[in-house]
């Protein structure tokens, strides 16, 4: 594009290479065609044990600051113009943190303020932001000492951290009714499509959780509790992240349990609430940090199973965390809620034995039938009165099945296959 000074003797191509990129940094007309090209050269140099000692004395701090000065340029064009070349770009960056990271080790405050500047960057799209993410996540796992060490990038980090939740909250899909009408399935991660944006933010969070530890993690979340807002999304949002804090820093969030079934228990009418506060449920229940003589919990659960379509069946999965999780259930403590555990199910769940065929019914089915085996399991001979249900679990079994026990069509559902068994 324009003349170049003289390149010393070189050793190796990669090295002529990396000297000609560094001096074509100062081009900004070819940074989009530029930046893929030094990705893949330094990507390939590191392969190279040969071809690396003699190219990482030119991947200096100089050089690694001038490609994160040419990201963040790309990122900045990106507000007034098309944000594909800045994804792009940002893409091969996640490709080098991921590949090389020691290539920012020299620049890691420089890196992680300026992709902090993104996330938090309301202007931009979701997805530009959560590139950034995904970039700082790479960082947090390939250079974790060197960011723990230093205060100015953990607290780049806990920007990050803040700007994700804000992701989970504004880019959960608002369209409840659509939610509700969209069937359950077997998976037992049902998502909903149009939240897209808002669980990468909270799988991105769950990461940096992960690599970062409690000390950085647990003041950003409990910050969030009181600047979060009162709306429906973010009190989902809250629920979804403390899921996520306790999965990935599960001794440094204990002690705060009490207060997360406290959240997870307030009442509420919305659909989307009640279906994330049951998760989190099950995952403290999983984890024996409920203390179960505390009633709250499973009169929360019990409630939530008079309810239709996923939360339900959410509301199934979190009873059999309370009876299984952890180090299990006490008989006296699921007793005085058997009643109206069992009518529920009963009246719910188990009513879709007489309904297979319609879509949801089966998955609904299958978790009561699941629900009511965990149940069984811890009250044992107190169950008694409530054994009937058998007649419609025989029915079940008996469901597509010739008198001499072998399925009635070739072409059955493997659904079908899975109540039967769950039945059994």
């Amino acid at each position: 594009y324009s003349p170049l000074p003289p390149l010393k003797t070189c050793i190796s191509p990669q090295t002529n290479a990396v000297a000609v990129l560094s001096q074509a940094f100062s081009h900004p007309s070819i940074l989009d065609s530029l930046l893929p090209c030094v990705t893949s050269l330094i990507l390939s140099t590191t392969k190279d044990p040969t071809a690396l000692t003699s190219t990482l004395p030119l991947l200096t701090s100089e050089f690694s600051q001038k490609y994160i000065t040419a990201i963040m340029s790309s990122v900045q064009s990106s507000i007034t113009s098309s944000p594909d070349p800045c994804v792009t770009n940002l893409l091969q960056m996640s490709s080098l943190t991921i590949g090389c990271p020691q290539f920012f080790a020299s620049n890691l405050s420089h890196l992680t303020s300026s992709l902090n500047s993104v996330t938090s960057e309301a202007r931009l799209s979701p997805s530009i932001r959560l590139n950034a993410s995904q970039v700082l996540c790479n960082v947090a796992a390939g250079l974790r000492k060197e960011v723990l060490a230093c205060d100015k990038t953990t607290a780049n980090f806990a920007g990050t951290m803040s700007d994700l939740i804000c992701i989970v909250r504004d880019e959960v899909d608002d369209d409840l009714e659509g939610w509700m009408e969209d069937q359950p399935t077997f998976e037992p991660c049902q998502v909903w499509d149009e939240d897209d944006d808002s669980l990468a933010a909270e799988s991105y969070l769950e990461a940096l959780f992960h690599d970062l530890g409690g000390r950085i993690s647990l003041p950003v979340v409990i910050s969030s509790l009181q600047t979060l807002g009162t709306s429906w999304q973010s009190k989902r949002a809250l629920l979804a992240v403390l899921e996520r804090l306790f999965e990935a820093c599960p001794v440094a969030s204990k002690p705060h349990a009490s207060q997360a079934v406290n959240l997870a228990t307030e009442p509420s009418q919305n659909p989307r609430v009640i279906h994330q506060s049951l998760q989190l449920l099950g995952c403290l229940c999983n984890k024996s940090y409920v203390d179960q003589s505390d009633p709250k919990v499973l009169e929360f659960v019990s409630n939530a199973l008079a309810s239709q379509g996923k939360v339900v069946k959410h509301a199934c999965a979190a009873l059999i965390s309370y009876c299984k999780g952890g180090e299990g259930c006490e008989k006296s403590n699921l007793l005085p809620f058997l009643q109206p555990v069992m009518e529920r199910l009963q009246s719910g769940p188990l009513s879709h034995v007489n309904t297979t065929a319609t879509p949801g019914s089966p998955p609904i089915l299958a978790a009561g039938i699941s629900s009511i085996a965990a149940v069984a399991s811890v009250v044992e001979d107190a169950f008694e009165p409530y054994y009937g249900v058998t007649a419609g679990l025989l029915q079940v079994i008996s469901m597509g099945v010739t008198p001499e026990g072998a399925c009635a069509s070739a072409n059955e559902p493997s659904e079908m296959q899975t109540l039967r068994g769950k039945a059994l």
